[in-house]
């Protein structure tokens, strides 16, 4: 995510497989122990990264978030062929409904989308249930987010 909002998708999937992880085999504390340590070590990573932002004031940081959540350039672009896309050929989400609620309802899908193989992930981690997440939420975001780039589900 501090790359680029297109590698948002990757972050489910690496959530949940560490919280399986860190929660497998081990008494609770100690998983719960685990689970704080990564989320410190994400936590101080996002710190170092955005430092630059936060200590110049709010305009910059907001500015920062416009340019990774570009939410007023519309819901999807002209020729990308998501959810989005094909509904409006026969109706117009995006000229009937307020943005903030498409917002909503394709943060909403998105999470549907992706949200059975992150229960399996938790429940069944394994090398081959990572990969098929990192499909199954790449595809999901893909879908039903709100303003796709194509050309990042390549990288799956």
């Amino acid at each position: 995510l501090n790359y680029k909002q297109m590698s948002l998708y990757y972050s489910p999937v690496f959530f949940f497989h560490l919280l399986s992880v860190s929660l497998r085999n081990r008494s609770l504390v100690r998983g719960v122990g685990s689970v704080i340590l990564i989320g410190l070590v994400v936590l101080g990573t996002f710190g170092v990264l955005w430092m630059p932002w936060l200590t110049t004031g709010l305009d910059s940081t907001l500015q920062l978030l416009h340019r990774l959540f570009p939410f007023e350039r519309g819901l999807f672009e002209d020729k990308v062929a998501n959810f989005w896309c094909s509904l409006s050929l026969i109706y117009k989400a995006h000229l009937r409904h307020p943005r903030k609620h498409l917002q909503i309802a394709s943060t909403a899908m998105t999470l549907a989308g992706f949200a059975p193989c992150s229960v399996h992930l938790l429940r069944y981690p394994s090398m081959l249930s990572v990969v098929y997440a990192v499909v199954i939420t790449s595809l999901s975001f893909f879908l039903f987010s709100f303003h796709v780039h194509e050309k990042t589900i390549l990288l799956c």
